[in-house]
């Protein structure tokens, strides 16, 4: 791979940058960003800064990641599709279904990868959780309840909480959006959601207009039920993840990095050997690697386009429900 692209220089678009730098050092990284952002001086020297979407495409990359602001993901992914460059567009895919399909046939029509980054997936202790799952360990899912909470304030402690992409409902903000990854994760593990009944709230704690709080409950098509709690308010921070099955159980805890599980409801406990690494940016290189093989052996992308839309339906029927104040189907 020579050119990678990344639209978007917020904290995801840095973060992506040091990815793509210390899996790909040889590559030429082209940075889009919005005209009226800052004049370069924040971009590592090499690094080629651009200000219109034809400009990056007369570079012709081979891979753009799509970091800008959700709402506009497909708006830009759009034009690099129908130049034939490969799209790992972060999470979540979109906020609306709009034009999500074009972009799907654009890439089937020219054998493009399309990934979504749903990075949690490339956790080794989560890998190792899923395949113990559905090689049966803990028999059928009956249950999987999931919360995942932390402070705004802490989540960019450089810059006023108030004025990021994740307090600004017209870039995309709010906890059901920014937190979407254990929605992902319920999709991945349960599968089939027949319904979900929704409850979001702002606290009050925080000067926001999106929802800093919200409860998810969900109906899958094998009876199981699914409970995700998720908040931009929790101090100290928590992830954690406990599938219940008619054999035992497995749990993950975000925070530590472990995962565990159990045969029977009282049976003890056994850890798995695989275990997060703690370091923030180990599942990206991981994502992006994965990326790389996808584009260039064909592997199929573990989170890809239809995997990312089926989060999108499930976050505005979610937000529907919240609104009507009853369950809705999708």
């Amino acid at each position: 791979m020579r050119t990678v692209a990344i639209v978007g220089f917020g904290s995801i678009g840095r973060r992506h940058l040091r990815v793509v730098q210390a899996v790909l050092p040889d590559a030429r990284i082209v940075i889009l960003r919005r005209p009226e952002s800052g004049g370069g001086d924040d971009v590592p020297c090499g690094v080629t800064v651009v200000r219109h979407i034809d400009e990056a495409l007369i570079l012709k990359p081979d891979a753009a990641i799509i970091a800008n602001p959700a709402p506009f993901h497909i708006e830009a992914a759009r034009p690099f599709a129908e130049a034939g460059t490969h799209l790992l567009i972060e999470k979540p895919l979109s906020t609306s279904v709009d034009g999500l399909e074009e972009v799907f046939r654009l890439c089937r029509e020219s054998r493009l990868v399309l990934q979504v980054g749903y990075c949690l997936r490339f956790s080794p202790a989560l890998a190792e959780l899923q395949k113990q799952i559905a090689g049966g360990t803990i028999g059928d899912i009956q249950s999987i309840t999931a919360a995942v909470g932390q402070y705004l304030p802490d989540w960019r402690p450089n810059q006023d909480y108030r004025n990021t992409v994740s307090a600004k409902a017209e870039l995309g903000g709010g906890v059901l959006w920014e937190l979407s990854h254990e929605i992902d994760l319920a999709l991945w593990l349960g599968r089939g959601v027949l319904d979900v009944k929704a409850v979001t709230e702002k606290s009050g704690e925080l000067e926001v207009d999106v929802e800093d709080t919200a409860r998810l409950e969900l109906s899958f098509a094998n009876g199981a039920q699914g409970d995700i709690a998720m908040d931009m308010v929790s101090r100290p921070a928590k992830r954690n993840l406990v599938v219940n099955g008619s054999l035992g159980q497995a749990a993950w805890d975000g925070i530590s990095g472990e995962a565990k599980i159990r045969h029977g409801q009282n049976g003890e406990w056994k850890r798995l050997q695989a275990k997060d690494a703690n370091e923030p940016d180990a599942m990206y290189r991981q994502q992006f690697r994965h990326f790389i093989r996808c584009i260039e052996g064909g592997e199929p992308p573990l989170v890809g386009g239809a995997e990312g839309r089926r989060v999108v339906e499930l976050v505005l029927a979610a937000k529907r429900s919240a609104e009507i104040g009853e369950a809705v189907s999708l």
